[in-house]
């Protein structure tokens, strides 16, 4: 992630940049739209990146474990990780 300021004094238009690494919440919101990824699936990722098991998922979201395994599954395809694992640890 960048951070760009402009600098005030002698040299106009002096801009400072500063780079850090992107949260998983900025970096889950490019992955969805770049990725086509609905609000449902996007909904399980972020179950996902707190760390919760699917049986967890689907009690939070009121969703069946078929319902999450197939977001699961969807996600993966869209994306072309191989796994939930994956897939965290990228956005991680």
């Amino acid at each position: 992630m960048l951070h760009a300021q402009g600098l005030v004094g002698e040299g106009k238009g002096d801009v400072a940049i500063s780079i850090q690494s992107a949260s998983a919440a900025l970096l889950l919101s490019a992955v969805s739209a770049w990725y086509r990824i609905t609000s449902r699936e996007k909904a399980v990722i972020e179950q996902a990146l707190e760390g919760l098991p699917a049986k967890h998922i689907t009690r939070r979201l009121g969703l069946s474990p078929h319902t999450v395994n197939d977001h699961f599954k969807a996600i993966c395809r869209k994306t072309g990780v191989s796994s939930r694992d994956e897939l965290v640890d990228g956005l991680s």
